[in-house]
C-alpha cells in the first residue's frame, strides 16, 4: 500500500516504504530523506503538463438495453489519480445502483466488463485481493427498495513491480466504458456507462 500525499488539490500516490522507516530509528537523516522524496515528487508533478480532473470534467452517459427494468444506475464520483510509477488517469469509478424493481436485483460480474484501449477487462472491486485480479467477483445482491455502491476498477490495473513498490494499481485512461449485467424481475439487462473527458 502506498502513501497518499495531498499537495493543494493534487493527489500523489507514493511508493510504499518499509515499516521500519517510521517505527525504527526516527533519525534526522531519515526525516530529511522523506522530505526530499516529497520535494522530488512535487517537482515531477509541476514539471509535466498536468491537468487535474474532477468528476464534473467528464461527460458521463448511462444507457440500458431495456427501458423498464426497475433499476437505476448513476455515477456519483470518478477518482482521478497521479501515481509516480504511471501516468495520471482514472483510478476508479464509483457506481450507484438503485433497485426499484419488484424483486431482488443481482449484479452478475462474470458477465460485466471494463473496456478501454481496445481491450476488455474483468471488473476488479474495491476490497478484493490483488492476487484475485482476473477472477470475476461474486454476484452482488440488492434488495428491493435499496441501493448499492461499488468502486469499480479493472483487472488490467493490477500489476506487480519487484523491489520496494510491490503490488500497485495503474491508471485507466480518461476514455472508457463499463458494461454491467444486472438481473431484476427474472430478466437480465445490460447497462453501459460511457466516460469521456470534456
Amino acid at each position: 500500500m502506498g502513501f497518499i500525499c495531498n499537495i493543494n488539490k493534487y493527489r500523489l500516490i507514493l511508493p510504499p516504504l518499509e515499516a521500519s522507516y517510521f517505527y525504527k530509528k526516527k533519525g534526522y537523516m531519515k526525516k530529511i530523506a522523506f522530505i526530499g522524496l516529497i520535494f522530488f515528487a512535487t517537482q515531477i508533478l509541476f514539471a509535466q503538463d498536468f491537468q487535474w480532473r474532477n468528476t464534473s470534467d467528464f461527460n458521463i452517459v448511462v444507457e440500458s438495453e431495456k427501458k423498464s427494468s426497475g433499476v437505476t444506475v448513476t455515477i456519483p464520483h470518478i477518482e482521478y489519480q497521479f501515481p509516480l510509477d504511471d501516468k495520471p488517469g482514472i483510478g476508479w469509478v464509483e457506481v450507484s445502483i438503485a433497485n426499484n424493481s419488484l424483486s431482488i436485483a443481482r449484479i452478475i460480474w462474470e458477465k460485466s466488463t471494463v473496456f478501454y484501449n481496445d481491450n476488455s477487462y474483468i471488473p476488479f472491486l474495491d476490497g478484493m485481493k490483488y492476487v484475485d485480479a482476473g477472477k470475476a467477483p461474486a454476484i452482488s445482491m440488492i434488495p428491493k427498495g435499496s441501493k448499492l455502491g461499488k468502486n469499480i476498477l479493472s483487472s488490467g490495473q493490477v500489476t506487480y513491480k519487484s523491489g520496494r513498490t510491490g503490488w500497485m494499481m495503474l491508471s485507466m485512461p480518461e476514455k472508457l466504458q463499463i458494461i454491467l449485467c444486472i438481473e431484476s424481475n427474472s430478466s437480465e439487462n445490460y447497462w453501459t456507462i460511457y466516460i469521456n473527458p470534456k
